[in-house]
Parts: C-alpha cells; sequence; structure tokens
C-alpha cells in the first residue's frame, strides 16, 4: 500500500510540474497586445478633395482625428487614440507583432450608406526596436 501511494505521489508531482513548465513556456509567448515594452507612433494626413474627387485642393495635418488599432487577427480594435493638433497618434506598451491601423474617411464611391469608409495600414512590430513609426493614413476628407 505504502508503494502505491508513493507512485501516486510520483505521477500527481510529475502532472503538476509538467503543467507548470507548460505555463511558463506558453506565458512567455504572449500575443500581440499590451504588456510589451514597444511603441508605434504615426501620423494622419487629411487630403481635401473637389466634390467629383477627381482633384486635390489640400493636404493638412488631422487634429482629433480618431485612430484605432487592432491586435493581430482579432475582428475588431483593441485601442484607439485621438490625434493631437499635429495629427499625431501614439500607442505604447505593445507585444511584437501584427497590428492594423484605421481611420475613418469620407467615402469617395458613394457605396457606404453612412458616407465614411475605413482606411487601413498594416504594420509589424519586431522586439529590440522599441518605436516603429507607422506609414501616414491618407484620408480623403
Amino acid at each position: 500500500m505504502q508503494n502505491f501511494k508513493l507512485k501516486l505521489r510520483c505521477k500527481f508531482a510529475a502532472i503538476w510540474l509538467g503543467f507548470l513548465l507548460f505555463s511558463m513556456l506558453t506565458a512567455c509567448n504572449n500575443p500581440e497586445g499590451t504588456g510589451g515594452d514597444l511603441t508605434l507612433t504615426g501620423q494622419v494626413i487629411a487630403r481635401k478633395y473637389n466634390l467629383t474627387f477627381t482633384n486635390i485642393i489640400s493636404e493638412y495635418p488631422l487634429p482629433e482625428e480618431r485612430v484605432y488599432l487592432i491586435y493581430g487577427n482579432d475582428e475588431i480594435y483593441s485601442e484607439d487614440f485621438r490625434t493631437d493638433y499635429q495629427g499625431r497618434y501614439r500607442f505604447e506598451n505593445l507585444q511584437p507583432g501584427n497590428y492594423t491601423l484605421f481611420a475613418y474617411a469620407r467615402d469617395s464611391t458613394g457605396n457606404e450608406p453612412s458616407g465614411l469608409m475605413p482606411v487601413f495600414v498594416q504594420v509589424k512590430l519586431e522586439a529590440g526596436v522599441p518605436a516603429t513609426e507607422a506609414p501616414v493614413l491618407i484620408l480623403p476628407k
């Protein structure tokens, strides 16, 4: 009976150690999102067109524009940021991985009932690169 209890304890200890090791290994592989030390910055520029969207009238930094950030393959945004007076935004404390940024622009096709369409930019953050500058988001207005 004593031998049986000892074997049972050893099996339990082995299972527990296996679970602990698995937990430690998966905790080190954080997916995209917060909890890291990387920063993503960028700028939003408004591009003003004529009514038929055939000629550019002007371009300027877009203050107070909401920029949305999607982590990895998520389907909805996880964070948003309002641009400053120079149209700049900043997302901090991110993990390495793939991200999608987007903001809403005036629909030039006339197909969107809301009159707005999202403009997307893909960005990859890499470990060891503390700050990444995203491509400029140009929004037709």
